[in-house]
């Protein structure tokens, strides 16, 4: 069934996706690493900007989305920022950003896929999460358990 846990909880690999938006916009660059511990709950992910604009920095925001056997959308991170500076003497100016979110072992033991979103921000990233959140919090309440994913 879409709700049962993905394996043996305790035997459950860990669940790895990754993102590359190269550029994301304008001389952004984001490659997102999210890895979902299906044993022990959490999420932890790795973030690197590049920039190759001269003129201007960026600030963007990558989110985690999980999903159930069916695909129904079950969590979501809320966005994590990042930027990066302009280029203002080299040819590229970059950052890396490491990052964790707490999630309960009842969310990661039903996660079959993962998605990595990286976006520029502002609120169409706001916009975006609040309408994953209404998706996965519909799921929960029909499992008759609260929603676990926190408001913006």
């Amino acid at each position: 069934m879409c709700s049962d846990p993905v394996g043996k909880p305790g035997n459950i690999p860990a669940l790895v996706e990754e993102a590359y938006d190269w550029p994301l916009t304008n001389g952004l660059h984001m490659h997102s690493r999210v890895t979902v511990n299906r044993n022990s709950g959490g999420i932890a992910g790795s973030t690197h900007t590049l920039n190759t604009n001269h003129l201007e920095g960026f600030h963007a925001r990558v989110m985690a989305v999980l999903k159930n056997g069916c695909g129904e959308v079950i969590y979501v991170t809320p966005p994590e920022a990042v930027g990066v500076d302009a280029n203002q003497f080299f040819l590229r100016w970059e950052d890396w950003f490491e990052w964790t979110k707490p999630v309960d072992l009842m969310v990661t033991q039903r996660t079959a896929s993962l998605q990595v979103v990286n976006s520029r921000g502002g609120n169409d990233t706001t916009d975006n999460f609040n309408r994953l959140r209404g998706l996965a919090c519909s799921y929960w309440e029909a499992q008759r358990q609260a929603c676990p994913i926190p408001t913006l």
